[in-house]
């Protein structure tokens, strides 16, 4: 069995909501970047206002106080058309209670970023980058690329290096493209948030997104941050490390590695 990483965790003294360090020499510079990223992604709510639509009150109940943090520091909706809640609700009711939750969240925001596009939560549907949770769940899109099924599970979301956050019947996880390994993060969707909110840089790897994009300029809906050297394989958590590539392309590509090292003993060779 291949070798397990965790991700190393980084210091910043940046905010993600406003996206500016503290370093008062480079001040200037980094103003006008963040101001590039506030109009490409309206990532920055300066006066707390939220862009979702608006919430009544029986609407605000089934959503707990993580998920709607998290609705209220992200972009406006990726897909303005609204979503039939009934086709979503039958799309998602093989996951039960947490599927019924998420069919609340698209009703409210049909997908969103956060944290300088670090997170993406997809729309219900749409066929332009980023791709929908219909479309980007479809079998033969890259899912069949990994041996073994991931059927059963139900792709929504996702960091800045394409870790997928998923439905499945042991709750919500997250799934690593490098290794096809699941790490269980909650019971809830709201549960979720928490985990992400509570750990934001972590989980998102926004210090890093945040420093390559203000190198390189806004990253491109449907693409990904991947590492040159995969991670699994010891390449370092490096801007230089980086680049970006389609978010289909990149899946496939880390499916390779994945079903390599399935059933090897560590220090096998690994063809990229």
């Amino acid at each position: 069995m291949g070798t397990t990483w965790m991700r190393p965790r980084q210091q910043y003294s940046g905010n993600p909501e406003i996206g500016l360090v503290c370093e008062p020499s480079r001040r200037a510079t980094i103003a006008v970047q963040a101001l590039r990223l506030a109009t490409r992604f309206e990532m920055f709510q300066m006066v707390g206002k939220s862009s979702s639509r608006s919430l009544t009150r029986n609407e605000e109940c089934h959503l707990d106080e993580a998920l709607q943090k998290l609705l209220s520091i992200s972009s406006s909706e990726i897909v303005g058309t609204s979503v039939d809640a009934d086709r979503a609700r039958v799309y998602l009711q093989k996951w039960g209670p947490i599927g019924n939750n998420l069919t609340e969240l698209l009703c409210l925001k049909n997908g969103f970023w956060a944290y300088e596009s670090s997170l993406l939560l997809r729309p219900f549907q749409s066929d332009s980058p980023p791709l929908g949770i219909v479309e980007w769940n479809q079998c033969d899109l890259w899912k069949d690329s990994y041996c073994g099924s991931l059927g059963d599970y139900l792709f929504f979301a996702e960091d800045v290096f394409g870790c997928q956050f998923c439905l499945g019947q042991q709750g919500v996880c997250l799934f690593d493209p490098e290794t096809c390994q699941f790490e269980r993060l909650g019971d809830t969707l709201g549960g979720w948030a928490k985990v992400v909110l509570d750990d934001y840089e972590y989980r998102t790897g926004y210090p890093l997104s945040h420093s390559w994009q203000l190198k390189n300029g806004p990253l491109l809906s449907g693409s990904r941050l991947l590492p040159r050297v995969p991670f699994v394989l010891g390449g370092k958590f490096e801007l230089e490390n980086l680049y970006t590539c389609n978010d289909v392309e990149g899946m496939r590509f880390r499916s390779s590695i994945a079903n390599q090292i399935r059933d090897v003993p560590d220090g096998a060779d690994v063809i990229l």
